[in-house]
């Protein structure tokens, strides 16, 4: 028997519809019903149908597959660091233990010691280029969650965080991912008030750019968007600089030697290495160092009141490892603003481009008058 001999058994067995089957196993109906048309499951299909069905992979393999398997009948449930987990055939057993073996590497490795730093200067930063910041050899301060605890307080310095409220020509935003979004649908028309109206009165970063960012708006999206989306955010960042002494304390707060990142590892976003950078050894290295910490403190009555507080601070004691790769847009731009705001300069904004795009905002004409 093949595959889909076996999986079109089950479906009969269970006197199931081929829609209802597909949603049972969590695969859409029309991927099923080529797959069963042209015996092409991939093991990734097989895994899911055997996993919601409760079945070895081995059980659905083809016959002829089944004779040449070396994996065959390897079942059971491991243990490990206080986690049990269900081990289906031998494939994913050597696939626990790799990822068992990474983890207890990573637990033994040490972060490194940095050399000297130097100040860093606006000419120093090249926004547009990208990046490889080795992490063992540079300083760097990374952001990626608005309760990220870095050196002993919350960094949320990213355009998702709420508390930081500041205006653009008179309009107050909550966050700046909504400012920055309203710049995507600055046109003068009804459509584009309509929805900076909602992102004006949105609180959640997160949600906004969900909700405003998706591809159903793409076709009323200003088409000359990608030409003047870097400038306006950099517009947005210093105007919440400006506006909101809170934010502006905090980027105060970054060393001089330290280059800041957008930490998107494992994002899967086409601009994640645009804006932020990836760094995955220095993942995984957090993520043992975190399970090491949670089973060496997972009897004491503190960790237990405060667990997820902890964590966080353990896992961003964790820095100089691995390499940062990306063009790092954003960590950029909060780097330059912390410059700025130190040494009392007018963050570098190219205003002839932005007065040029004729950026409307609830039907008013962004005010630039006089800035260069």
């Amino acid at each position: 028997m093949t595959t889909a001999d076996k999986i079109r058994e089950l479906i009969e067995e269970k006197g199931l519809t081929q829609r209802h089957f597909a949603e049972l196993v969590g695969i859409h109906y029309i991927t099923l019903s080529n797959n069963l048309k042209n015996d092409n499951f991939s093991h990734k299909s097989i895994e899911k149908i055997a996993d919601a069905l409760h079945l070895s992979v081995y059980d659905l393999l083809a016959d002829e597959a089944q004779s040449k398997a070396t994996f065959s009948k390897v079942e059971g449930y491991i243990e490990y660091n206080g986690k049990i987990q269900k081990i289906r055939d031998f494939r994913n057993l050597k696939k626990l233990v790799n990822e068992i073996e990474r983890q207890e590497f990573y637990m033994k490795e040490r972060q490194a010691k940095l050399p000297r730093q130097t100040a860093i200067e606006l000419e120093d930063i090249t926004l547009l280029q990208w990046e490889e910041y080795n992490a063992t050899q540079v300083e760097v301060k990374s952001f990626r969650h608005n309760y990220d605890i870095v050196d002993e307080s919350v960094f949320n310095v990213g355009n998702m965080c709420a508390g930081y409220p500041f205006e653009l020509n008179g309009i107050t935003f909550n966050n700046s991912e909504s400012a920055y979004i309203a710049g995507i649908y600055s046109n003068n028309t009804a459509e584009h008030r309509r929805l900076q109206e909602a992102l004006i009165a949105n609180n959640d970063g997160y949600r906004a750019k969900k909700e405003y960012r998706h591809k159903r708006y793409d076709h009323i999206k200003r088409s000359d968007w990608e030409e003047f989306n870097v400038e306006w955010m950099k517009y947005v960042v210093w105007q919440k600089c400006k506006g909101n002494k809170a934010f502006a304390d905090l980027l105060k707060t970054i060393p001089n030697t330290a280059m800041v990142v957008e930490n998107s590892t494992g994002m899967t976003g086409a601009t994640a290495q645009v804006w932020g950078c990836f760094n995955k050894e220095l993942e995984e290295l957090r993520n043992a160092k975190e399970t090491r910490f949670e089973i060496e403190h997972s009897n004491d009555k503190e960790f237990r009141n405060k667990k997820s507080t902890m964590l966080n601070i353990e896992r961003n004691r964790w820095n100089n490892y691995g390499v940062w790769s990306g063009k790092n847009y954003m960590g950029k731009i909060i780097k330059m603003c912390s410059i700025c705001l130190k040494n009392g300069l007018e963050l570098p904004i190219d205003y002839d481009l932005l007065r040029s795009k004729h950026i409307y905002l609830l039907g008013k004409e962004l005010s630039l008058e006089g800035l260069m």
